[in-house]
Formats: structure tokens, C-alpha cells, sequence
């Protein structure tokens, strides 16, 4: 694969573009970068070991790397992938509605989702341990190599199609039911004039136990999406919403 456009250069689609383009093993590679907005662009205007161009509109490719917001913009994209280069192989870094997951089961499509994280150099693109999916197995296979020029084979944990969309909402779905548990105990405390942190510190001594900080709500863009993802996916996991519930009540009295 020698032709790679990167579709959406937002925080996620930026760095895998930065990546990829300064790694010494993109030489040869013609990268192209793509975002409905133009000042995405100017922040990769500089010196790359891959040959770089920008595009006003999403052009042909044999690979394609989708790095969108939502479900319905992934949709979109592969759809406009489709029509202009229907051989390419598609891959997804963006995080996927569960309930969507059969417009995924195609031959030309792998998942492989993100778990970049902002600011923490030990968490960025392909420096951790990451999970690959999708219908079919030669297609994964073939993805697979292609990433090895970028991060360890052993950092590539291949999954099932359905766990590799799942798993991405429900790791940050987890997450926030971790901090909104947290934030119940810092409630509790509070009722009865008891010291959080003191006893958050005196927990988390033991060796099992790693109680997050209660501060003013599980917020931001991901955490929020994802638990809701999650909900979607299993109406009948009271829990979760139970926990977002207790949440927005919490943002209330804590904000």
C-alpha cells in the first residue's frame, strides 16, 4: 500500500498523520491528509520523511485510514471511499456505534481503534498495546503488516470484529463508571463530614484498589459519548445508566 489518505485531522486523525509521515519507515509512502475544515491542514505544513500532499476533497487511494467523530460521518466516509477507489481497503481508528456494527462486516474493512491520549507521550498511536478486527480474516492480515512498519507485532492484539468495536466504548464506559463511583463515595463522605481525599489516599495503599479523584462530573467529549454508547448497546444494563444518572446529579451540586 503506497497511496494512504488520513480522513479527518482532528486531535485523533492529526497524530496518526504526524506519525506515519515522520517515521522513518514512510519513506516512499505517499501520504495525504483530508479534513472538510482548511485550517486542519496548516498545522502538518512541515518537513516529513513520507511524501505529503493535502486535499480539498477525499481522492483515490489504496488505503484509507478513517479518523471521523461520529458514526454517521464513518458512514459517510466509507461511502465516498466506495465511489471514487472500490477496491481500497478501508481501516477505522474512530470509536463506533456497537448497535452499526454490520455495516462493518465487509471484506474490505478492519477496525482498529484508537486509544491515543492527549499529552501522555507513553499513550500516543503506535506505541501501545492496540486491538484489531474485522470480517475477514486476509484483510486483517494484510493491515496488519502494513502497521508493523509503524509499532511492534506484538503491541497488535487481533480480535474478533465485534469485541474490537465494543471494547473501545466499553473501555472508556468502564472508566466513567469508575469516576462516578468515586464521586458517589465523595458524596457519601461529605454527609457525614468526612475527609474524601484523606480516605481515597488511605484506600488506595492497598494493592488492589486505585479509586479515581471525584472533582466536578465526568465531562469532556469521550467518556460522555461512549457510556452512552454503551447504554445503547445494552438497554437493559440498568447500571449504566444508573451511573450517568448520578452523574448529572452530581455535576449539579459539585460544578
Amino acid at each position: 500500500m503506497k497511496n494512504i489518505v488520513i480522513l479527518g485531522l482532528g486531535e485523533i486523525g492529526g497524530a496518526v498523520f504526524e506519525e506515519i509521515a515522520q517515521h522513518p519507515r514512510a519513506a516512499g509512502l505517499n501520504l495525504i491528509g483530508y479534513d472538510i475544515d482548511p485550517n486542519k491542514l496548516k498545522p502538518h505544513d512541515h518537513d516529513h520523511q513520507a511524501n505529503v500532499t493535502y486535499s480539498a476533497t477525499i481522492p483515490k487511494a489504496d488505503f484509507y485510514v478513517i479518523c471521523v467523530w461520529s458514526t454517521d460521518q464513518i458512514i459517510n466516509c466509507i461511502n465516498q471511499i466506495k465511489a471514487i477507489s472500490p477496491d481500497a481497503l478501508i481501516c477505522i481508528e474512530s470509536t463506533i456505534d456497537p448497535t452499526a456494527i454490520d455495516m462493518l462486516r465487509r471484506d474490505d474493512i478492519v477496525v482498529f481503534p484508537h486509544r491515543f491520549n492527549p499529552n501522555d507521550l507513553d499513550h500516543k498511536i503506535f506505541n501501545l498495546d492496540r486491538l484489531i478486527g474485522g470480517h475477514n480474516p486476509k484483510t486483517v492480515t494484510i493491515v496488519k503488516k502494513f502497521l508493523t512498519r509503524f509499532m511492534k507485532r506484538k503491541l497488535i492484539h487481533e480480535v474478533s470484529l465485534e469485541v474490537a468495536v465494543l471494547a473501545k466504548v466499553a473501555e472508556n464506559a468502564y472508566r466513567a463508571m469508575e469516576i462516578i463511583m468515586a464521586q458517589e463515595i465523595k458524596k457519601a463522605c461529605d454527609s457525614k463530614g468526612i475527609d474524601f481525599n484523606e480516605l481515597r489516599r488511605a484506600m488506595n495503599t492497598k494493592w488492589n484498589i486505585e479509586m479515581h479523584e471525584a472533582r466536578t462530573g465526568v465531562g469532556g467529549k469521550c467518556l460522555p459519548k461512549d457510556l452512552a454508547l454503551f447504554n445503547k448497546m445494552f438497554p437493559d444494563f440498568k447500571f449504566g445508566q444508573f451511573c450517568w444518572d448520578c452523574n448529572e446529579e452530581f455535576k449539579k451540586l459539585y460544578q
